[in-house]
């Protein structure tokens, strides 16, 4: 059988330069093109290729090989199965079939390398990849498994190879395979930074592979000479083309690797073949873009094609454009393998009317926060919950409509801990469990965030709250209390939330006594966990204290035994029982019970403060990823999880902050779109793939 594939070895001399990020890129740029895309990661210790098919921007695009169902790793199925004399598995479409490689048809299959398990033990020799001898069977390995997943699909295909960076010995066994294949079957794609020594190193292995070429060509010169008897004595080459004369002379001519250079008749241009990117260029380049002739970095003369391109950097001219460089800012967190999403995975569904409508319901719901005043500042409890509910229920709706309009891909990254209502509901269930066990007391079951409480239960608790000990809630924050009422307010209307049903039931203050013992617990804890914080962190930010403390049992046992010996402020001796029976030294229960409601209070309190700025800032996030004006010339988008969550729940990061730091991820994430326009210039039409 011909085999007719081609193969893309993308190279580096050192690592950390982008050269994985353009093997991923450039497969899906021949996917699109409706090639076969065969990804092998021969990078056995850097950035895996795997992690990627787990990411939302690139998994409904890659496959991961398997075999019996589980993922296969080229270099451990190379040591212990070819290398021990068994055949090469083959290649099959049935997942049933589980003793061959299954690969799908309509993905990009990726052949995962690692040399470390997940504990971190070698699987094999590293010298399977780095010496020569083992390299030369690695690579025929790789060349029968080429040949058989080209033998199943039976269509245009293309193998691109993720090398490991530097010249080890399996980079010499590649290049003398693809070099064989010839320049319309085998091509190479240099990665380098903008590092002056990189590009050096680089141009060398360039114009390496070009010598290699050139050998291959005389010697098929020569054997083309001898073989037509057109000159009587042609003159003989080098020892390297001599060898390849040899080599030449024992092929066969219909089916040969070989078959290139049995007809080809003048020596291929190096662009045929090779192709440089400079990944990583620094941002502020991009305002005065200096103008290089890429061609010249080929020349022969390498001292004076470096000093060419440097001079090019102060060389500025805006109306013409590198075709080569890939621009980067440190903003970009693995260069788009991990970070980035697809903005919608089904446009078709979209319709203008219905963008139309959601576009006209985020501004109203922008107008109506601007205009009213925030719920954290609402006097009345009753009024504070009708606007979190509220909240969650435009939440609610926007996530439907984007769902139906085909922004899936965006509506799936919201967590449900970032709407409005979640701080109440987590907290609720653990303290319903808590006073379920400690307390004995029946909980009436909750639908909504309120259920018409009245004005005289508040007033009452209201009242027993003004009466907790000296040593209360207040003490650390009066500075901050007297500027800002969100934290009081948040403390007040969480704990009114979970006592409410309980006075709504019984006004009897000798019941609910014990109760407001929990409430001075609690607030004992965080007062000294926040004074501790505040020294060691050197920081007075209390949502970040509230949104990070972190009780266990051990701070639990000591906080309340030096609270029952040296505590003279507290006075209430139900208030001493109820400590004595939360130290919990004969029950782990009760202990973890109490450890996860403090917790959960904590967090709880730390959302209700920025309840208003949070759902502001959700909002934000859902229209510029969506339907606003701004986002619709761009199809991809940042990973917006972590940054939603750096705000929401860890309080890391302030909001406008966060606004800014998403118009740079997505003036970044539009980089992708550059860095597949390089390959697409470079590669796709320069080789007219």
């Amino acid at each position: 059988m011909h085999f007719d594939y081609k193969v893309i070895s993308v190279e580096s001399r050192k690592g950390g330069v982008g050269k994985t990020t353009a093997a991923i890129n450039l497969a899906s740029l021949l996917y699109e093109r409706d090639y076969n895309v065969f990804l092998i990661d021969l990078d056995i210790t850097g950035t895996s290729i795997s992690h990627a098919c787990h990411s939302p921007f690139w998994k409904d695009m890659l496959h991961l090989v398997t075999i019996n169902n589980k993922e296969v790793n080229f270099i451990k199925e190379f040591s212990e199965n070819y290398l021990c004399g068994n055949d090469s598995a083959s290649f099959t479409y049935n997942p049933k079939d589980t003793k061959k490689l299954f690969v799908k048809s309509d993905k990009i299959n990726v052949l995962s390398s690692n040399l470390y398990n997940s504990e971190g033990v070698t699987l094999c020799d590293p010298r399977i990849i780095f010496d020569e001898l083992h390299s030369y069977w690695l690579t025929e390995h790789i060349k029968t498994l080429c040949d058989s997943f080209f033998e199943l699909f039976k269509k245009k295909t293309i193998v691109i190879l993720d090398n490991s960076p530097g010249f080890v010995g399996l980079a010499k066994s590649i290049h003398e395979w693809l070099t064989d294949l010839g320049p319309d079957r085998g091509k190479f794609l240099t990665i380098s930074s903008l590092d002056i020594q990189d590009i050096h190193s680089c141009l060398s292995a360039i114009r390496s592979i070009d010598k290699i070429i050139d050998h291959k060509y005389r010697g098929s010169k020569y054997f083309e000479n001898l073989k037509s008897s057109t000159i009587e004595f042609p003159e003989e080459p080098d020892k390297e083309a001599i060898s390849f004369f040899l080599k030449l002379s024992n092929e066969e001519f219909e089916d040969s690797t070989l078959s290139y250079w049995l007809k080809k008749s003048r020596k291929p241009d190096i662009f045929e073949y090779q192709s440089l990117i400079i990944n990583k260029a620094p941002k502020e380049l991009r305002s005065n873009m200096f103008y290089f002739n890429t061609s010249e970095l080929f020349i022969d003369d390498m001292d004076r094609s470096i000093s060419n391109f440097i001079s090019g950097l102060s060389n500025f001219n805006s109306e013409k454009r590198l075709n080569n460089i890939v621009f980067y800012d440190d903003f970009i967190s693995n260069q788009f393998i991990e970070k980035y999403i697809k903005k919608s995975l089904s446009k078709k569904q979209k319709t203008i009317q219905r963008n139309t409508w959601l576009k006209g319901f985020f501004t109203k719901l922008e107008n109506e926060l601007s205009k009213n005043e925030a719920a954290i500042h609402k006097n009345s409890p009753n009024d504070f919950y009708d606007i979190i509910d509220l909240y969650d229920r435009n939440i609610t709706l926007i996530i439907k409509h984007l769902k139906e309009i085909g922004y899936s891909n965006i509506t799936r990254l919201i967590d449900e801990e970032w709407y409005p209502k979640a701080p109440f509901d987590k907290v609720q269930h653990l303290f319903d469990n808590l006073s379920d066990y400690i307390f004995l007391l029946n909980i009436y079951p909750r639908s909504r965030l309120r259920f018409d409480y009245s004005d005289s239960d508040y007033s009452f608790f209201i009242n027993l709250f003004s009466n907790l000990s000296s040593s209360n809630y207040l003490s650390p924050y009066h500075n901050k209390l007297s500027k800002d009422d969100r934290i009081l307010n948040s403390y007040k209307y969480l704990w009114y939330y979970l006592l409410a049903p309980f006075i709504s039931s019984n006004h009897n203050e000798k019941r609910f006594s014990s109760l407001l013992s929990l409430i001075n617990i609690v607030s004992e804890i965080q007062n000294k966990r926040y004074l501790t914080f505040s020294i060691n962190e050197k920081s007075k930010n209390i949502k970040v204290f509230l949104a990070s403390d972190s009780l266990n049992y051990n701070h639990l046992n000591t906080f309340i035994k030096a609270n029952l010996t040296n505590n003279n402020d507290i006075n209430n001796l139900e208030y001493i029982e109820n400590m004595f029976r939360f130290s919990f030294v004969d029950d782990d229960m009760r202990a973890a019970l109490f450890a996860d409601f403090y917790n959960s209070f904590c967090r709880a309190q730390a959302r209700i403060i920025d309840i208003d700025t949070d759902y502001e800032f959700l909002l934000f996030v859902l229209k510029n990823t969506t339907v606003s004006d701004e986002s619709n010339d761009s199809n991809i988008y940042p990973n917006i999880r972590s940054l939603l969550n750096s705000v929401i729940v860890e309080k890391t990061l302030s909001h406008a902050l966060a606004k800014d730091k998403f118009q740079e991820e997505i003036f970044s994430a539009k980089k992708m779109i550059e860095f597949k326009q390089v390959l697409e210039q470079c590669l796709i039409k320069q080789w007219n793939l």
